[in-house]
């Protein structure tokens, strides 16, 4: 039965690899954003790490709509 480990393959696991660190949260909350997460969002060149991340920041509020 053939070894099948990374040391006698000869091709390294990108899991051993550290992740790339793209940028933290504009929001201030200090959350780190990495190359690949899903869900970031971005607005004028600043990343938040999620759509509640960008709410905080620009002050948007959940509400119920209706009718005027």
């Amino acid at each position: 039965m053939p070894i099948l480990d990374g040391e006698h393959i000869g091709r390294p696991d990108p899991q051993d690899k550290p992740l790339d660190m793209v940028a933290v949260c504009a929001c201030g909350c200090r959350q780190r954003i990495f190359f690949g997460d899903e869900g970031v969002w971005e607005y004028d060149g600043d990343l938040f790490a999620s759509a509640e991340c960008f709410a905080r920041w620009s002050g948007a509020e959940r509400m119920d709509a209706k009718w005027s």
